[in-house]
């Protein structure tokens, strides 16, 4: 078992020499024996990835009132869900004695990703004659009754989520009185969500993640074509090359017959690659873990890809949507 853990108004603290703090969003075992030292451990951890994202220390020395609150969390079909009040970087001067902005963003990943490669960030408030709402105070999700369910056009199994904002973006600890409560249907977040990371891999805006990335980075444009047309988590699923020319494929979802979007990254250059799964494809073992379990092969025919599937030395992650 696994449970998600935030954390606010933790700053940068030393411990041993180094700088450390605690990070603002991290996966965590829950076990049957109270004592044992894996309890509360990161679900996965490697070298280079763990199931944690932290602000980093950068953006911390450029704003020290950095935070993320976390006012709401929910679950919802394959994903989890936050809802959050962050410090609008780009509206805030770097002077720690400055006017502060605040922004509501609603954050999402997939239940299954322990390596946190699927977070997502999305802004979420509500206009009313003109005026803006943007501090979120609190949130509710619920299935919609029958009579709502009609008015929205959804089926009384979908979810929706009822918001209150208080308006303006300033003065986070003591908001206005002026509140609006505001609905949102999980069908049209996801479908926002789904856009938004389509436009960015047509070279579209921006990344939108200048806490994180400590610059605000533009969109990159890849000539791949692909097609978003479900709305799945991705797996974290696992390339192994064995030799030149074989790849194995290791999922948690055998039955999956979907479109994949490839990120390779070889050393000297990322792109992405665009795949499907063929009919005469079949998954024999399902990946339990992190133990080494053979999924489905596939040889190369002198070139990268064959029956749609990248082969090669590079390490692939495969985003299954």
């Amino acid at each position: 078992m696994a449970a998600a853990v935030t954390a606010q108004g933790v700053g940068v603290r030393a411990i041993d020499g180094k700088s450390e703090y605690f990070p603002t969003l991290s996966s965590r075992k829950l076990v049957a024996d109270e004592e044992s030292v894996n309890m509360f451990s990161l679900v996965y951890q490697d070298e280079f990835v763990s199931s944690q994202i932290k602000i980093p220390s950068d953006t911390l020395s450029l704003y020290p009132a950095f935070d993320i609150y976390y006012v709401y969390g929910f679950s919802s079909r394959t994903y989890v869900y936050f809802l959050t009040l962050q410090l609008d970087t780009q509206l805030t001067q770097m002077d720690a004695g400055g006017e502060k902005f605040f922004t509501s963003k609603i954050v999402r990943m997939c239940s299954n990703d322990t390596e946190f490669y699927s977070y997502v960030e999305f802004p979420l408030g509500c206009t009313k004659d003109g005026v803006e709402y943007r501090l979120v105070q609190a949130a509710y999700k619920q299935k919609p009754g029958r009579r709502l369910a009609q008015a929205l056009g959804l089926t009384e199994d979908d979810d929706v989520l009822f918001v209150v904002f208080s308006q303006g973006q300033k003065n986070r600890s003591n908001p206005p009185r002026e509140t609006v409560l505001c609905l949102f249907t999980l069908h049209d977040i996801n479908l926002a969500m789904r856009e938004r990371i389509r436009s960015c891999y047509r070279g579209e805006g921006r990344l939108s993640l200048p806490w994180l990335l400590n610059k605000e980075l533009p969109c990159i444009h890849t000539t791949t074509l692909y097609t978003l047309t479900r709305q799945r988590c991705y797996n974290s699923a696992k390339i192994t090359v064995v030799t030149p020319g074989t790849a194995h494929y290791v999922s948690d979802r055998p039955e999956d017959r979907r479109h994949v979007l490839a990120l390779v990254t070889d050393g000297t250059e990322t792109r992405n690659l665009s795949a499907k799964h063929t009919a005469t494809v079949t998954m024999n073992k399902e990946c339990m873990g992190e133990r080494d379990v053979a999924g489905l092969t596939t040889t190369a025919q002198g070139g990268d890809t064959i029956n749609g599937w990248f082969v090669g030395h590079a390490a692939v992650r495969f985003m299954v949507f």
